[in-house]
């Protein structure tokens, strides 16, 4: 026999069977919760350095899709869309129908203009480790985007000669096979280079999707994925 407390153990032990009989009794597997799964405020905190609104893991609070800083965030993917669709699409028909380039030139051509997706991750990396005027996200993606537009303008307002056909058309042909193969050589390149400028500002941009998407709460947890992944497509 254990005293605890100045009181008799068994006695202890006599209430604290009737407790658990009385909580088997109450005891409903089907009940409902008395509070929903999704409900924001059960994952309220505040760890000492920010407040972690609905379950979220970075603070900041949840963020505001219609804000300047969503709106540009997506309109930057729009531009990304159009890019990412727009230069491989346009590789067979400039480079076969108009530059009218062997099989071996295409495929090295196409190779050229994917290449920059490889170097995604050492973007990153570069973004991550060398900030440009104290930022990491901003600054990089401004630099992107002017090379973009430079390649862009460069493209626009080249003068890429005569078509293949129209070359035939003027009987040509010894013109057509001596200077077409070097100005889709130089489109090609041109075309890599805008490539490889605007991954240096997509990678940014993804990272600070992330970090955006971090401050969602549970309830709308990849909202913010999928509007990017949609606004692209």
């Amino acid at each position: 026999m254990r005293f605890v407390n100045g009181r008799d153990d068994d006695n202890n032990h006599g209430h604290t069977s009737q407790n658990h009989a009385s909580y088997d009794d109450d005891y409903d597997p089907l009940k409902t919760p008395k509070q929903h799964p999704l409900d924001d405020n059960q994952y309220n905190y505040y760890d000492g350095h920010g407040y972690f609104e609905g379950g979220a893991i970075r603070p900041g609070g949840p963020p505001n899709y219609t804000s300047p800083e969503v709106l540009a965030l997506l309109s930057q993917y729009v531009a990304v869309g159009l890019l990412y669709g727009a230069l491989p699409n346009l590789a067979y028909p400039l480079f076969t129908a108009y530059f009218h380039l062997t099989g071996a030139e295409y495929n090295s051509a196409t190779a050229l203009v994917s290449f920059g997706w490889t170097l995604k991750v050492f973007v990153g990396m570069l973004s991550d480790c060398v900030p440009i005027c104290g930022y990491r996200r901003k600054s990089w993606m401004i630099v992107g985007w002017t090379l973009c537009c430079a390649c862009m303008v460069v493209l626009g307002i080249k003068d890429h000669g005569p078509s293949y056909t129209t070359l035939l058309a003027t009987n040509n042909s010894a013109l057509a096979s001596s200077s077409l193969g070097d100005h889709g050589a130089y489109v090609a390149i041109l075309f890599a280079a805008a490539t490889v400028s605007f991954i240096i500002a997509d990678v940014p941009a993804d990272a600070l999707v992330v970090e955006v998407a971090q401050r969602e709460p549970v309830a709308s947890r990849g909202r913010m994925q999928s509007l990017i992944y949609t606004t692209r497509t």
